[in-house]
């Protein structure tokens, strides 16, 4: 299948899904008119043997979200090859914020795989913007409760 053509399908997917979670979602796949401001690198952690692997956020930042709600965007930084499995998921619970709704990769992104339900039941996130790089997605990429 067309490798566009699927992104495109997967965004939109996970758009629809994001929309019938929450009533007064916008979707897009990544054509908002609205600022992105990424949270900064410094929130995310990595897999003790493999520096490239994100395994979702730090001790610290779970600890203290509030002290971020500046912030309206997860940008997964370039050098990041793979998203775990359940990277920003614990428990039948996101971590991510509620005051989070995008979610994008830098720009040069070589991120080429993103785990089973890496980002399960975040419905804050709006808009979903994949990139290019990307080869491998497990099907509960995103998962939205009933």
């Amino acid at each position: 299948m067309n490798k566009k053509l699927l992104k495109s399908i997967v965004c939109v997917a996970a758009g629809v899904g994001i929309a019938s979670s929450i009533p007064f979602a916008v979707t897009s796949c990544g054509c908002s008119q609205e600022k992105i401001n990424p949270l900064p690198d410094t929130v995310y952690k990595y897999d003790e043997t493999d520096p490239k692997k994100l395994v979702g956020f730090t001790n610290e930042f779970l600890a203290n979200q509030t002290a971020y709600d500046m912030y309206n965007a997860i940008e997964i930084p370039a050098r990041v090859t793979e998203i775990a499995n359940n990277a920003f998921y614990d428990n039948s619970t996101s971590t991510i914020p509620p005051f989070i709704t995008k979610l994008t990769f830098a720009e040069g992104s070589v991120c080429s795989t993103i785990g089973n339900t890496a980002f399960g039941y975040c419905s804050s996130l709006t808009s979903v913007t994949l990139p290019d790089s990307l080869t491998t997605m497990d099907m509960q990429l995103l998962h939205f409760p009933n």
